[in-house]
């Protein structure tokens, strides 16, 4: 219905719930992060789907498929309108038209979102992490470091901590920093 963070709530609670139950709204609520931008939690969610099912084929495709397949920009942006006329207020619509528009190359219009997600939620990560996706594609060094300095160590793979440390260093000339930063 569009209502996502009533659904992200509701699911949050069931998925605590045993067996079937627990299952299905882990399901849900990761394909609800998906929709949202939080690509990172939903692969998350398959990763941990994976080691527990016996025949793993369809998760591993569907992992596959998201780093692979074109974003359905189309549909997502027609579904997304609908939850916004549905929901105007509810912050996790604005999460997801937010990264819609980052993927869209709307900056200035990923930015509103985002500001509208900061104020309703200023200490919740995944509007931290969307910032700071929004702020690599916008090439806006200083908003990558705004959002990280709100974002738990824990929150993003190690991996990802250095590809950001590596491109901060990139921007601002920093030759050796990077190099330190990235693997051997």
């Amino acid at each position: 219905t569009g209502r996502y963070s009533l659904a992200e709530s509701c699911l949050e609670r069931a998925s605590r719930a045993g067996k079937d139950a627990g299952l299905e709204a882990r399901l849900l609520l990761g394909r609800l992060n998906w929709i949202t931008g939080r690509h990172q939690n939903y692969c998350q969610y398959l990763r941990w789907q994976v080691e527990r099912e016996k025949n793993p084929s369809e998760t591993l495709r569907t992992l596959w498929s998201i780093d692979t397949v074109a974003y359905p920009i189309a549909a997502m942006r027609q579904a997304l309108r609908k939850a916004y006329a549905t929901a105007p207020d509810d912050d996790r619509v604005w999460l997801a038209l937010a990264d819609m528009a980052t993927r869209s190359g709307h900056f200035d219009e990923a930015d509103l979102w985002l500001g509208r997600c900061e104020r309703a939620r200023p200490d919740d990560p995944a509007v931290w992490q969307a910032r700071l996706w929004w702020g690599k594609a916008a090439d806006r060094p200083d908003e990558v470091a705004r959002a990280s300095a709100h974002l738990p160590a824990s929150s993003l793979p190690k991996s990802r901590v250095l590809e950001i440390r590596a491109w901060l260093a990139a921007r601002i000339g920093e030759k050796a920093l990077e190099r330190s930063t990235l693997p051997e």
